[in-house]
């Protein structure tokens, strides 16, 4: 067979099996290989060679993809979690209080006792944040200055974050959250002190000046909470009087963020009370001089003249004089007043309400319209009343109520998505399948039938040649026959293998001529085995 098909085919059959058995047992190989699932990712270098070390222990079968990624086969994932996590081996490159506990302190310098305290507050730091659900990783660094005794401002604490989320996005209250999570880990660290970076490089805090942002937000969030409680209020009351779906209400409120603290006195000069009144009066006398003595030694003696009865010199006219002096003290009403304004107040609101009237419909079957009727003036002005009530409705701040009867347009149903046929089938396997199949077809085509075809073509050409059967064994033969048709009530007998009866003289006469010519015989038998239509 190999003779007759020539080396070209044979090279291009060996080729074509050898590609065929090759991509036979490549796709057998992934078609009994298990579907492997992240165990973990994003891990370090040393973790991921704990892991892998520990999966290898254990003779489980693992990948390790891109740089520290690791996949074992799917229904084995959340048993591995379990045992790993149990270990420590997760999270284990991150050091907390642990760097204490194989260190003595005996020998170690006070700046190692530092680094250390420090290394350990940033590791548990850590851990507290990874805790998050979406937080992967992270790293935490603080800058802890020493404390100056002579200095009157020290160095302030600051504090940086690297936290890993993958591909999500950190929202504003979870930044928040590590911020002062951080804050109140650290003496002396303020939360506008810690900055806060993720995986991509994008600055989630700043630090200093994320107060004015932090404001910024908290008032934007205080003025929609105002707008949405207004407006489910309104809402509400008018679907009960309209219908359900047929109210449209949107509210705008201007809010004054600003918060003042004063302190003030005042005096009212009208409410006077006295409160202490001094009274003093003072009697003077005085005794004049004399104008008519004369200047010499005799006016100066005493002769007895002179004197009073009390025995004081009367040398003139006699003065008194009386003084008086009062002091009243008077308490004046005083009110001292310390207000906080708080920020939050409403200053201006503005409603807007659309509504939809009722419709009719007139005529029956393909010919039935509808027809639009609006709500009347009086209707419109009861609900702007009810409006006004529902919001306080203050006219010194200049609030404005707006309300319009307006047919809504009516909203087409979008039809539902079609069900995914392929949800939940891994469509690998079953392209893994299809090739594996084709793969056989093709090997049927190009391998199996070619070399059928090839032997099939040998066979006949090495048969023997037509045997001619010498005239007197085909005249006895046909002598003979012609005497059996004669005895017409010979005995028929059931063959082996032979469709039908054959007559008992048949046989016999069959199996002297095969006695009588074996060779000839033993050719024509061959030739009917090998013949691709049964002789009759």
């Amino acid at each position: 067979v190999v003779q007759q098909m020539g080396p070209q085919k044979i090279v291009t059959m060996i080729i074509v099996t050898l590609i065929m058995v090759i991509s036979f047992v490549f796709i057998s190989a992934r078609i009994s290989q298990p579907n492997m699932q992240l165990l973990y990712g994003g891990l370090e270098a040393k973790e991921a060679s704990l892991i892998a070390d520990k999966l290898a222990t254990m003779a489980i079968k693992y990948e390790v993809r891109g740089e520290s990624n690791i996949y074992v086969p799917n229904n084995k994932v959340g048993e591995l979690r379990l045992k790993i996590a149990g270990e420590g081996l997760v999270g284990n490159s991150i050091k907390g209080y642990e760097v204490f506990d194989n260190s003595s302190s005996f020998g170690t310098t006070s700046l190692v006792q530092n680094i250390n305290s420090r290394r350990a507050l940033e590791g548990e730091i850590a851990r507290t944040i990874m805790s998050l659900p979406a937080v992967k990783n992270a790293r935490v660094h603080l800058v802890i200055p020493k404390k100056r005794l002579f200095l009157k401002e020290n160095t302030k604490t600051t504090a940086s974050v690297v936290v890993n989320v993958g591909s999500r996005v950190l929202q504003e209250e979870q930044i928040n959250s590590i911020m002062h999570v951080v804050a109140s880990s650290v003496p002396n660290l303020l939360p506008e002190d810690v900055s806060i970076v993720d995986n991509r490089g994008k600055l989630l805090s700043a630090g200093e000046g994320q107060n004015d942002m932090s404001k910024i937000t908290t008032s934007e969030k205080y003025k929609s909470k105002i707008e949405n409680k207004y407006q489910a209020q309104i809402t509400n009351m008018l679907e009960t009087i309209i219908g359900v779906g047929k109210v449209n209400v949107k509210v705008s409120a201007e809010v004054d963020m600003n918060s003042m603290e004063e302190t003030s006195e005042i005096y009212d000069p009208k409410n006077q009370v006295v409160r202490s009144e001094q009274t003093n009066e003072e009697e003077l006398s005085s005794q004049g001089a004399s104008t008519s003595s004369a200047v010499g030694t005799a006016s100066n003696l005493d002769d007895g003249n002179n004197t009073d009865s009390d025995g004081s010199m009367n040398n003139g006219p006699k003065e008194n004089q009386t003084k008086s002096q009062s002091t009243i003290n008077y308490e004046i009403s005083k009110t001292v007043r310390h207000s906080i304004k708080q920020a939050g107040k409403i200053t201006k609101l503005s409603v807007a309400v659309v509504l939809e009237g009722k419709y009719k419909t007139t005529g029956e079957g393909e010919n039935a319209t509808r027809q639009y009727i609006p709500l009347t003036e009086s209707q419109l002005a009861k609900i702007k009343a009810l409006i006004k009530s529902a919001m306080g409705f203050n006219t010194d701040r200049g609030d404005v109520v707006e309300v319009v009867d307006l047919p809504f347009t009516e909203i087409e149903e979008l039809p539902e998505p079609e069900k995914d046929l392929l949800a939940g089938v891994d469509v690998m396997k079953i392209v893994e399948y299809i090739l594996l199949l084709i793969g056989f077809v093709v090997m049927v085509i190009f391998v199996i039938k070619p070399i059928l075809t090839t032997t099939h073509h040998v066979v006949r050409a090495k048969m023997p040649k037509e045997v001619k059967i010498p005239e007197p064994i085909i005249s006895q033969a046909a002598l003979e026959t012609n005497e059996e048709d004669e005895e017409e009530n010979d005995m028929l007998v059931n063959v082996t293998n032979v469709e039908g009866k054959v007559r008992d003289a048949s046989i016999k006469k069959a199996a002297n001529i095969i006695e009588n010519h074996p060779e000839e015989s033993t050719q024509v038998i061959r030739k009917w085995m090998l013949s691709d239509v049964p002789t009759k």
